[in-house]
């Protein structure tokens, strides 16, 4: 898992948000297994800052490190479309045998991270990707396990979200929003 790109895509996600509290969204995206451990966020948003991706946007009251509260920069924000562009290639090569079944669900974490700009298309087309890869690959790979359990999440909140955005366009439609 690329945890840079995951608190990149929280935080973009959620706005300007603290170390403390991307570490609880972490944990209420993911699986246990995928979570990211608090010392591991705070490394990572101190390089992410570093390198211009991020920056703070001011503290919550008290002195902790725990209250700075970082937004996504305009470079940020084009490296994280990039990256998750070149994942998107990943996505649609996934039968190729150099990636593993780990590595994939990796990048479908990420790409549900945006999925709600995609449109429904991206979104069917990852969730035909999920269906194949665990037709394909099922008992294939040692330590199938997590990688299925966590595809079986991302497949579910892939088809959650595609389902709603149809109703809501199906709404926009019948001119029900205004």
């Amino acid at each position: 898992m690329k945890p840079d790109l995951i608190i990149l895509g929280l935080l973009a996600k959620t706005g300007p948000s603290s170390g403390q509290e991307l570490h609880h969204h972490s944990e209420g995206e993911f699986p246990s297994f995928v979570r990211i451990p608090r010392a591991t966020v705070y490394r990572h948003l101190q390089k992410l800052a570093t390198e211009g991706l991020i920056r703070e946007s001011g503290r919550k009251p008290g002195r902790a490190k725990e209250n700075i509260l970082y937004k996504v920069t305009a470079e940020g924000r084009r490296y994280f479309r990039t990256t998750m562009q070149e994942v998107d290639v990943e996505v649609e090569h996934a039968a190729r045998p150099s990636l593993t079944t780990s590595q994939f669900a990796d990048y479908m974490v990420l790409a549900l991270l945006y999925s709600k700009d995609l449109g429904l298309d991206a979104i069917r087309r990852r969730i035909g990707s999920i269906k194949n890869v665990m037709t394909d690959r099922s008992n294939d790979e040692t330590g199938w396990e997590p990688a299925q359990i966590l595809l079986n999440c991302v497949y579910t909140n892939l088809v959650n979200e595609l389902n709603a955005l149809e109703l809501i366009e199906k709404g926009l439609a019948a001119g029900l929003y205004q």
